[in-house]
C-alpha cells in the first residue's frame, strides 16, 4: 500500500518520523531538514549580513552535509564569508571535490591523533577555534548531530564526572552547530537524497562511548524523544554559558 506524505498528501512517502508519527516524501523531508538546520543558526539573534564562518571539516559525511546546508542557508547572503577548515587529512581529497562546487576554499589543514570519541571532538573543538581566531573569523562551524551531543554528554559524565556543555559561544565567537537538533540517520538519509558520498567517518569509539551509544539507541526505541529530552536539558544549562576562554570547551565539574 502506497503511503502519501503527510505534508504535501501528493508524493509518495519515503521516511517516518517516529517522533510526530509524520511520513515524509524525499522533497518533504529535504525542506525538513533545511528549516531545522536554519532555526538553529538563526536563534542567533547578533547574526549579522557579513558574517566570516570557519567550516569545520570533520568526521566524514557529517561534514559535507554540514557544509552543504550552511551554504544553502547563507547563499541570499553575499557578504557572508565561507572557509574550511579540514581535520581529517586522509579525507582532504573527498572534501576538496564536494568543496569546489560550492566555491568554498580549504584554508588550512590539521591532524588529529585521539584516543576515544570524546577525545576527538574536544581536541577538534579547542583547535578549530584558534583557527577560527587566526584566520578572524567570527564563527566557528561544527558538524555535530543531535547523538553526538547526547552522547558526548553522557560518555563524558561517566568518565569524568563532568558535563560537556559546549557553549554558543567562545569568547566573541559564535559556535555554531545546525545538526544539533537533526539525527544522524536524518543526515545520512539527506546526504543520499542529495547524493553526498558517504565518508566512513575516523571517530573511534572505545568501551564507555559503544556502551553509551547502545544506551542512548535502546532509549530511543522505547521513547522516539528521548535525545531530544537530553538534548533539552543540555541547551538549558547552555543557555546561561557565554565568553570561555582560551577557545575551550566548557566542562561544569559535577
Amino acid at each position: 500500500m502506497r503511503v502519501l506524505c503527510s505534508h504535501c498528501k501528493k508524493r509518495k512517502g519515503i521516511y517516518l518520523k517516529r517522533q510526530s508519527g509524520l511520513v515524509l516524501c524525499s522533497i518533504c523531508f529535504k525542506r525538513m531538514i533545511i528549516k531545522n538546520a536554519t532555526l538553529s543558526l538563526r536563534r542567533f539573534r547578533d547574526l549579522r549580513t557579513d558574517e566570516k564562518f570557519m567550516i569545520l571539516l570533520a568526521s566524514g559525511t557529517r561534514a559535507l552535509v554540514n557544509s552543504l546546508l550552511l551554504y544553502m542557508i547563507e547563499k541570499s547572503f553575499p557578504k557572508v564569508k565561507l572557509m574550511a577548515l579540514c581535520t581529517d587529512e586522509f579525507l582532504l581529497q573527498y572534501y576538496k571535490k564536494f568543496l569546489s562546487n560550492l566555491k568554498i576554499e580549504i584554508v588550512d589543514t590539521f591532524k588529529i591523533k585521539s584516543k576515544s570519541y570524546s577525545d576527538y571532538w574536544i581536541e577538534v573543538i579547542k583547535r578549530g577555534v584558534n583557527y577560527a581566531r587566526e584566520y578572524n573569523c567570527t564563527a566557528l562551524s561544527i558538524p555535530i548531530t543531535l547523538d553526538d551531543i547526547t552522547t558526548l554528554f553522557l560518555t563524558n559524565l561517566f568518565k569524568s564526572g563532568t558535563l560537556f556543555i559546549l557553549p554558543d559561544y567562545i569568547d566573541s565567537i559564535k559556535v555554531v552547530k545546525i545538526l544539533e537538533r537533526i539525527p544522524l540517520k536524518e543526515v545520512v538519509i539527506f546526504a543520499l537524497l542529495e547524493r553526498i558520498p558517504l565518508i566512513k567517518s575516523p571517530l573511534k569509539f572505545d568501551k564507555v562511548d559503544i556502551e553509551v551509544i547502545k544506551y542512548l539507541n535502546n532509549l530511543e526505541y522505547q521513547d522516539p524523544n528521548s535525545k531530544y529530552y537530553i538534548y533539552n536539558f543540555i541547551s538549558a544549562i547552555r543557555g546561561g554559558l557565554r565568553g570561555f576562554p582560551q577557545g575551550r570547551p566548557s566542562f561544569i565539574a559535577g
